[in-house]
């Protein structure tokens, strides 16, 4: 039986960011297509190309920064248990991070930059 995808490490420029169990999303991003209608029928299609975005909650620990990340860009990867890498260059922080209480010093955090390049 295959092993399906469990869970992820996630990088920011390189640092190892302390992920929430359960709470990142990798939105691969790249050509996306639309359709056209016209009367009772499809006129045609046309693409746009979308960026990669990484949504991912993580725990902040006495003495961490959470605005490191505000205002630089850098790379973000995906790393699945299984071995699937996904990586998105250009990656900025799209968001301005927002700090839990009661929730483990939960901050959420969203990057998006260029579509994911996908390692298998």
């Amino acid at each position: 039986m295959p092993k399906l995808i469990g869970s992820a490490q996630i990088e920011f420029d390189g640092a190892v960011l302390r992920v929430e169990q359960g709470n990142a999303t990798c939105s691969l991003g790249g050509q996306i297509g639309q359709t056209h209608m016209g009367q009772g029928r499809v006129n045609g299609h046309s693409y746009s190309t979308e960026p990669g975005r990484l949504e991912v909650t993580i725990s902040v620990a006495e003495g961490e920064s959470v605005k490191q990340y505000q205002g630089k860009e850098g790379t973000a990867v995906f790393r699945a248990d299984t071995g699937q890498r996904y990586i998105i260059t250009n990656g900025v922080l799209v968001e301005n991070p927002s700090v839990k209480t009661n929730a483990g010093g939960n901050v959420n955090l969203v990057f998006e930059g260029d579509p994911a390049e996908e390692q298998v």
